[in-house]
């Protein structure tokens, strides 16, 4: 997940092989494709007026579907040497620590000491349609996987039917991850879960237990200082939803931009044991959206429980 690539713009010679680079690329699938040089889009719109009216159209709509889907990441204080080749320049950044994750070159690329994995764009067919991996479960890799869409949504949901700010395991990956949406625009944040997992069955929902959990919110979002800026906003939302038709189930991060499924939720497991995360797909977000940001979800609201700055 969040794995950055580096293209070669030059060897994509039609609206074909350029769509189907594209669509390897954004939100939905997890992985990102560096604006390297930063003209990258660019180069690729010149190549658009190259083609005949309907292909370059065709392009273009793809360029901008890209766009929207936040495939292109931008790569800061990267100089580019203008009279060398693209991955001359590719090779000079990997032996200077500017890294990436792969590589799409020419034929040629395949005997470069890189040790960077590349493809080519004619077996382009060879890397996954998503991004999917099993992560350890430490704060930091949840970090890793989210980072791009936590810096980039201004509201977000986070759904865990068993998630609890009162429960040490929660704890540690959800301050980890509200510290990095502290760095980005995040203003609103919701945590959905079930009542009797956030509190326990033993309290109920007593005023003091209420009282208890606002108080771990606000240990949790202090220190990456998530609330240090105005019009910032942190609501824990208890679902009581045993009787319903309509179940709390699923664990996963929401935005607008796209979605991100946990299969353990956001709780660090013991031992060495991992979680798979995943991009969800455009469908699914697109349903996910009309719950939670429509408020379609029929689930019933026992307590909402708020904190903001």
């Amino acid at each position: 997940m969040n794995e950055l690539f580096g293209a070669d713009p030059d060897h994509c010679s039609g609206a074909a092989e350029a769509s189907a680079l594209l669509r390897l690329f954004g939100v939905y699938s997890g992985r990102y494709l560096a604006a390297y040089p930063t003209d990258w889009v660019h180069r690729m719109e010149l190549l658009a007026q190259r083609l005949s009216p309907v292909e370059g159209q065709r392009l273009l709509t793809r360029l901008r579907r890209a766009r929207e889907q936040m495939a292109f990441q931008q790569i800061r204080n990267v100089p580019w040497n203008g009279s060398a080749s693209w991955i001359d320049n590719a090779i000079r950044d990997a032996l200077n620590g500017k890294r990436f994750d792969a590589l799409i070159v020419d034929a040629e690329g395949r005997t470069l000491p890189l040790g960077t994995p590349t493809y080519t764009v004619a077996d382009l067919d060879e890397i996954p349609l998503t991004a999917e991996e099993r992560i350890r479960t430490d704060p930091a890799e949840f970090v890793r996987v989210s980072k791009n869409l936590l810096h980039a949504s201004v509201e977000l949901w986070f759904v865990d039917p068993y998630m609890s700010p009162l429960k040490a395991s929660y704890q540690a990956v959800l301050q980890e991850i509200l510290a990095e949406a502290a760095a980005g625009r995040a203003e609103r944040i919701q945590l959905w879960c079930r009542r009797e997992h956030a509190i326990g069955p033993r309290t109920g929902k007593s005023e003091a237990s209420l009282r208890e959990l606002e108080l771990a919110l606000r240990r949790i979002a202090e220190p990456g200082g998530f609330l240090r800026k105005p019009k910032r906003r942190l609501e824990l939302v208890l679902v009581d939803d045993e009787a319903s038709v309509n179940k709390l189930h699923e664990r996963f991060i929401l935005s607008i931009k796209g979605a991100i499924r946990f299969d353990q939720g956001f709780q660090r497991l013991p031992g060495s044991r991992r979680t798979t995360c995943s991009p969800i797909s455009v469908r699914v977000h697109s349903e996910l959206l009309e719950l939670f940001n429509r408020g379609r979800h029929g689930l019933p609201v026992a307590s909402r429980i708020q904190v903001a700055t």
